[in-house]
């Protein structure tokens, strides 16, 4: 079972992840994340604000991997049709194996985290709020374009919104 954990730039998707993560639970890190830090530490362009299509494809290619190493429960920061959520806000057409990948794609169940309230940016997240709230839109828009009808987390405290997804999840 693969469940998501997705929402807009700064909803607080990291930090349930680590929670479930402490707790046991397989979890799979975001891939936009990683490799972004991975470009920086290395002087590559494949970055947000670099090479934009390169960015993607290498996001698509990770992600893919990480899902289909998935054996039994997990819990992924972010899933494949967040990345359509960029390209939507871009203007650009996306890739027809992003395409066939969310087509593809069986999650479980999908959790869309609510804004908090403190938006706070760093060193790979560079969006503002206005865009941050744009793209919150977008990605659930684009779980929905594949028939994902996500389950909406509230702002809570991190346990407690913790707690709320796994029993959504039928895991508490």
């Amino acid at each position: 079972m693969k469940f998501v954990i997705t929402g807009g730039p700064g909803s607080g998707k990291t930090t349930i992840i680590d929670e479930l993560k402490g707790m046991g639970f397989v979890v799979l890190t975001e891939s936009a994340r990683e490799i972004t830090e991975k470009e920086q530490a290395s002087g590559g362009n494949a970055v947000p604000w670099g090479d934009w299509k390169a960015l993607q494809l290498k996001i698509l290619e990770l992600q893919l991997r990480k899902e289909r190493a998935v054996k039994g429960t997990a819990f992924l920061d972010r899933g494949l049709m967040d990345g359509l959520a960029y390209y939507f806000i871009n203007d650009v057409k996306p890739l027809k194996g992003l395409l066939d990948a969310c087509r593809n794609a069986n999650y479980s169940k999908v959790f869309f985290l609510e804004m908090l309230p403190d938006f706070v940016d760093d060193a790979v997240r560079r969006e503002d709020r206005e865009t941050a709230l744009k793209l919150s839109g977008l990605v659930l828009k684009a779980y929905r374009k594949f028939g994902y009808e996500p389950v909406r987390v509230p702002v809570l405290p991190p346990e407690e919104r913790t707690r709320f997804v796994l029993e959504k999840a039928g895991l508490r």
